[in-house]
């Protein structure tokens, strides 16, 4: 819905950062990969989170730098020098490359997320969790389901 609106306002989104036709037209070069990349940004915020309720911050945090640092960062810089495009143009490559290193690190989430063993991890978090009883440290009373 986000990405529709996008589209949809995208002169009013533009207009609201500047006024110069050129700078407006080479917004215009990228708006439908903006809406990918940020779609995919989004599903990735998702997994973050999905990492950090699972205590495997780290395993995100790895997966995120090398597909946007390894990957997407490098692409970004040497796919307009690659494809020889003009300054004009030269926005492109660097937002599709972004892109790429956002579409290698979503896989790569969704992969890690579906190898783990969901039960060991609910089992762990019951036994770290608070007994029934036992006040966590918000204050919060835990009762047993």
């Amino acid at each position: 819905i986000n990405d529709c609106a996008f589209l949809w306002h995208f002169n009013t989104f533009v207009e609201l950062f500047t006024s110069d036709k050129h700078v407006i037209a080479r917004a215009h070069q990228i708006k439908y990969v903006a809406a990918v990349l940020h779609f995919i940004d989004c599903c990735q915020f998702i997994f973050q989170g999905i990492f950090s309720g699972a205590g495997m911050n780290d395993q995100g945090a790895l997966i995120l730098m090398c597909s946007l640092w390894l990957v997407g960062t490098p692409v970004a810089y040497y796919l307009p020098q690659v494809l020889h495009l003009s300054k004009e143009t030269a926005v492109c490559g660097v937002v599709a490359g972004l892109a790429i290193g956002l579409a290698v690190e979503l896989p790569a989430m969704i992969t890690a997320v579906f190898r783990w063993d969901w039960v060991a991890l609910c089992d762990d978090a019951q036994r770290d969790g608070v007994s029934d009883g036992e006040e966590d440290k918000d204050g919060d009373t835990a009762v047993a389901a």
